[in-house]
């Protein structure tokens, strides 16, 4: 294998494919990047933990011998991030390995066989899903605020992903938050209901990696596996083989007893009070009418005590939250207002806004 491409390309493609590389692996393989240089004048990077891979794709300025080769991923980015030169690089395979030529700089990286290298997964029956870059990633963002993490229930580490002829949703919980984003002017001819559970670490990296892309992605739906694809990178998660909760059976109506404030002012006002909360991460709202006091407490007598104006009507109540579930509730809309539908003060809590009503949210409270 040999070929000519700029510097530039490297890098961004190696900084695309590393995420998903694990800093301890059981096989050696899974650390190192695929490099596959073909006839055509194209460049792939693939790297992969065996449930997630990561394609990279840019032209190369020749190829005069085409070929494949692995070199270690994240050892290669810490060699093209020394080079401060930039410009163009050669790539040749030799016997001592990898051979990269840039300028007067010359490295060696050692490679292992390419066969070794992992097979791509084949999608079972996908269902393609064009859309925005900016319409799924808005979609992928919300749910990730409200995905477990090494919980034991594994269908709540992760993000599900449904899409019907009218909408394209994804909902996330940790069992005690629940957000649930909806997108209705992505349609798709179909008469069932399609539903995708991406791992937690599939849905980061898709965020991550493609938050730079504009135009639009294609979502390939299959019973086994999800790819996204963009003009030059991909994305494909094997998905999680347990059932999601039957979400809309936990998201309450609309109450009457509706709280009414500034998103802005209310996260500024959790966030002072938490600076004094106890190891539980308490704060207790006590809203009455126009007037909301957020109060938290340590368990060696340090007090906050924080006022926000809001409108609740005629009603009242005191509720307690966890702060920092209700700062990540809180950051995830991009409102001016925020509406809190609070029946009882044990009763599962609706968040929306008047202003963005593609969210809910579902925050449980704290007893006692």
């Amino acid at each position: 294998m040999k070929f000519t491409a700029d510097l530039q390309n490297l890098s961004e493609a190696l900084q695309f494919v590393v995420g998903v590389i694990e800093r301890k692996l059981t096989y050696p393989i899974l650390s190192n990047v695929l490099i596959d240089a073909g006839s055509d004048g194209t460049v792939d990077l693939r790297s992969t933990d065996l449930d997630l891979s990561l394609i990279a794709r840019f032209e190369a300025t020749s190829v005069s011998e085409p070929g494949r080769t692995t070199v270690p991923g994240r050892r290669a980015l810490d060699v093209v991030g020394s080079i401060t030169s930039g410009g163009s690089f050669e790539l040749e395979t030799t016997e001592k390995g990898a051979q990269l030529q840039c300028g007067r700089s010359q490295f060696v990286l050692s490679t292992m066989e390419s066969g070794d290298f992992p097979p791509e997964v084949q999608l079972v029956d996908p269902v393609e899903v064009p859309m925005p870059a900016g319409s799924l990633l808005h979609l992928l963002r919300a749910a990730s605020s409200s995905m477990a993490q090494n919980d034991i229930r594994r269908h709540l580490n992760g993000a599900l992903i449904e899409v019907t002829s009218s909408h394209v949703r994804s909902v996330a919980t940790d069992g005690m938050v629940l957000c649930m984003c909806t997108n209705n002017e992505i349609q798709i001819d179909t008469d069932s209901v399609i539903q995708a559970l991406l791992p937690r670490k599939a849905v980061l990296e898709l965020v991550r990696g493609f938050s730079g892309e504009e135009g639009t992605l294609t979502m390939s739906i299959g019973t086994n596996a999800v790819s996204v694809k963009s003009e030059n990178l991909t994305l494909t998660t094997n998905l999680i083989d347990k059932p999601f909760p039957a979400y809309m059976r936990v998201v309450p109506e609309e109450s009457d007893k509706v709280l009414n404030c500034d998103r802005e002012s209310l996260l500024r006002g959790i966030t002072q009070a938490s600076t004094l909360s106890d190891e539980g991460l308490k704060v207790f709202l006590n809203a009455d009418r126009d007037l909301m006091t957020i109060t938290a407490n340590t368990e060696v007598g340090d007090r906050a005590e924080v006022k926000v104006p809001v409108d609740f009507g005629d009603n009242s109540t005191n509720v307690i939250f966890r702060h920092d579930r209700l700062r990540s509730v809180l950051g995830t809309f991009d409102s001016e207002d925020v509406c809190f539908h609070i029946p009882s003060p044990t009763e599962a809590v609706r968040v929306d806004s008047k202003s963005q009503s593609d969210i809910v949210f579902v925050v449980s409270p704290i007893r006692g």
